[in-house]
């Protein structure tokens, strides 16, 4: 057959292909190669489109692609065929068909650009967020992997604290014991024996409790024995009787006997114990409290598993909150005025105990109308696991645990009442840890006079009542917290200077802050040292009984100048009638009967005359002084520029003799009271004129300078000056610095002028030098003390 198809005889473009066999040859195997792989290629996106055909885009121009592939392959075998056959017509169909698909083709391609396009993009997007979310994925794994290293440190962290404070625990507990039980102590040190016994306890059962969070966190595995769960319910229950019977609680512990399980009794004790604890501590005294144990039994007899029941009457559970109630560190009263202390351990150890033994807990509402905790746990193992078998150490329940427990549960034994300490300081202690409180009162009680409080709202009732020296407040009690204390005193205005010392176990700075800005005046860290707290109360109370002697001395000094006022106005007031008569008379005497006297007798009457103006003068100073401190401020904007100028007009008018350089700055104001500070003027400028009266280019200035914020005013002279030691009593009433032979007057203006900067809550002071003049100044702090605009 081939050599008919091919058959050398006759070559139809045997003259195109110069009749050379090896160009012949060449054109049959390249096209024929060409032929092949467009079929194969065709027939891959064949089998692609076939196979993604849900998923693929663009199928139409896939399967148009793939004609065009094939027919172009047909087209180079018919290219093979027609060098020996000549058959043109099949060539030329073979050639259409490829030229109708290849145009197809090519007039679908453009309306495939932009959603080819699009779809690029996308692919790219999303291969950019696969990236991303590739990477986030790795970062999350590595957090993942942080956090779970983070929780074993933590875990690893709490188990080396624990273990590492047993050992001076022990030294604590030990020595106390000891101590305790030599009956050599009297009742005062027994007593702060068993506080610090009961403590320490206390502190042993919290670390005890992290340190089993942390072994569980590790990997606690169980030493399951065969124990009578009956017996062992009514001796852990058996250690809380003597506590129900403090609180007059209606306590009942209800367990069959026997009922043996195979569980691990030592996790189980501790299961029972913290749920008992939980029980008491919510349950008011005269409430109840069940523990119950039950057995759950099978189709065939045999117990299955336990239920365990500890119910009481206390507040209850909300249902929102009884799955968070199991969580670590959980406290659903979390506020500072939280009533029951925790670390909130004790129901989060419950739960992953009970998981550990494949059982469940659960919260309900309680028939008693508090909150039941059910215990679910197996009370048979699977086979094989090993037991223990049943001995008195396994039913045996920790002594040591049940009385930690409780103890942390019991409340302190009452203390003899504080005795109120006459004559001392008052401390007011408010804490609600009884024997904190007592301890800090016991501390003080040589030095003040500590009274307790234990609630914020009693301590802001016992502030009232007493008005204490110094207030310390915890922060964290029930009903009304340490901060909102010290917001209710310093609401108080008589209060205001009372200092309150906070007792805090945070150091954080914001904290810190936050209460300085509230009011308090000092922190005491927890623990603390009891010379520390003494140290702190001294000082505080130091100043503020220094406060109050200033306060009162000022009030005194006030109420004696008022005194003094007054009986300066009076004695001015009743002096003048007589005076006025004396004056008159003397007068009278001279002009009616001058010629009856000798010339003695009317030297007498002019000196007497003279006597009766200096009077006058006097008794005028001592009333302007008088109003100076009884007159109410009006304050108003005063031109200093203006009053000075009418000043020394009025001086000039007096004494028209003399001549004064006079300088006055322009556009002095300042803010007060303009008939005082015009008398301030005044009286400055009649001091600076009288001072100048024997300088031979006499000089008077008044200006201002800055001073700080402020503007201090001056009236500078030329004159006689003064000798600066003599500077403290310049501004006393009556006091002079020269004899009245050299320069007149009575003493009163510069006192006058002090009383009235003083009103104005400004001050006065003088510079001078004997013979070189001197310069007062005086400032305003109002307003308007600038220089105008």
């Amino acid at each position: 057959m081939l050599d008919a198809l091919f058959s050398s005889d006759f070559i139809p473009h045997g003259h195109c292909f110069l009749w050379n066999p090896g160009i012949v040859w060449t054109q049959v195997v390249s096209n024929g190669t060409i032929a092949l792989s467009y079929v194969a290629i065709s027939s891959t996106l064949a089998y692609l489109v076939y196979q993604l055909r849900e998923a693929i885009p663009y199928r139409g121009m896939y399967l148009a692609f793939g004609a065009f592939i094939v027919l172009c392959g047909i087209t180079h075998m018919s290219d093979v065929l027609v060098i020996w056959k000549p058959v043109y017509w099949l060539d030329s169909a073979i050639r259409i068909a490829t030229a109708v698909v290849s145009a197809a083709t090519a007039a679908m391609l453009p309306s495939l650009v932009p959603n080819a396009a699009a779809l690029a993009r996308a692919t790219r997007a999303a291969h950019e967020r696969g990236i991303k979310l590739e990477t986030a994925f790795r970062e999350l794994g590595s957090v993942y992997q942080r956090t779970k290293e983070l929780e074993r440190l933590k875990s690893q962290f709490f188990a080396n604290v624990s273990h590492e404070l047993r050992t001076p625990i022990a030294l604590v507990l030990g020595p106390i014991q000891k101590l305790l039980a030599d009956g050599r102590l009297d009742a005062a040190a027994q007593r702060e024996l068993a506080i610090a016994l009961r403590n320490a306890r206390v502190l042993q059962r919290q670390l005890d409790d992290l340190l089993l969070a942390a072994r569980l966190e590790a990997g606690l595995r169980l030493e399951y024995a065969d124990v009578d769960l009956g017996t062992l319910m009514r001796e852990i229950g058996s250690n809380f009787e003597g506590l129900a019977s403090d609180r007059n609680i209606r306590y009942a512990v209800l367990a069959p006997e026997p009922l043996r399980a195979e569980l691990d009794p030592d996790k189980v004790q501790h299961i029972v114990l913290n749920l008992l604890s939980n029980a008491f501590k919510f349950t008011p005294a005269s409430g109840r409290i069940r523990l119950e144990l039950a057995a759950e039994t099978g189709p065939d007899g045999e117990d299955r598993s336990v239920r365990i029941t500890v119910a009481d009457s206390g507040p209850g559970i909300d249902p929102a909150d009884r799955e968070a109630v199991f969580e670590r560190f959980r406290q659903l009263d979390g506020a500072p005025t939280r009533k029951k202390a925790g670390v909130g351990l004790g129901l989060a150890i419950v739960k992953e105990l009970v998981e550990l033994h494949r059982g469940r807990v659960e919260v309900t509402q309680a028939p008693e109308g508090g909150a039941a905790f059910v215990v679910t746990l197996p009370a048979r193992l699977p086979a094989g696991t090993p037991v223990r078998a049943a001995s008195a150490e396994s039913q045996a329940p920790a002594v040591e645990l049940a009385q930690q427990t409780v103890e942390a549960l019991r409340e302190p034994d009452k203390a003899p009442p504080i005795t109120s300490i006459k004559g001392l300081p008052i401390v007011l202690v408010v804490e609600d840890h009884r024997e904190l409180n007592r301890f800090i009162c016991d501390a003080l009680t040589s030095e003040f006079d500590a009274m307790p409080a234990f609630d914020g709202r009693e301590g802001y009732v016992r502030t009232v009542d007493l008005n204490p020296d110094l207030v310390i407040t915890d922060l964290m009690m029930p009903g009304t917290s340490g901060e909102t204390l010290i917001r209710q005193i310093r609401a108080e205005p008589e209060f205001d200077r009372m200092p309150v010392v906070v007792l805090t176990a945070t150091t954080d700075e914001g904290e810190r802050v936050r209460l300085l800005r509230e009011g308090a005046q000092d922190f005491l860290v927890k623990p603390f040292a009891v010379e520390e707290l003494r140290a702190r109360v001294r000082t505080l109370v130091a100043m503020k009984r220094g406060q109050d002697e200033l306060i009162e001395a000022r009030r005194a000094t006030e109420a004696v100048n008022r005194e003094l006022e007054t009986f300066a106005y009076t004695v001015s007031h009743d002096l003048r009638a007589p005076l006025r008569a004396v004056a008159g008379f003397s007068e009278a005497l001279l002009q009616d009967h001058a010629d009856a006297l000798d010339a003695g007798g009317r030297d007498y009457l002019v000196l007497i005359g003279k006597s009766i103006d200096r009077m006058r003068e006097l008794i005028d100073g001592l009333l302007r002084l008088s109003r100076v401190g009884r007159a109410d401020l009006k304050l108003e904007r005063i031109d200093l520029t203006q009053v000075a100028q009418e000043a020394l007009a009025d001086l000039q008018w007096e004494h028209p003799e003399r001549r004064v350089d006079i300088r006055i700055e322009e556009s002095l104001a300042a803010e007060g009271d303009v008939r005082l500070v015009r008398l301030v003027v005044q009286n400055l400028l009649e001091n600076a004129w009288k001072y100048t009266r024997d300088a031979g280019n006499a000089r008077i200035e008044i200006g201002a300078s800055a001073l700080g914020t402020q503007r201090a005013f001056f009236v500078r002279d030329n004159g006689a000056g003064f000798d600066m030691k003599h500077a403290g009593g310049l501004f006393t009433p009556f006091t002079r610095l020269h004899r009245e032979e050299e320069f007149p007057g009575i003493g009163i203006g510069l006192a006058t002028v002090q009383r009235i900067v003083a009103r104005h809550g400004g001050r006065v002071w003088a510079q001078a030098a004997p013979g070189h003049g001197a310069t007062f100044w005086f400032t305003l702090p109002a307003r308007a003390n600038e220089r105008a605009a």
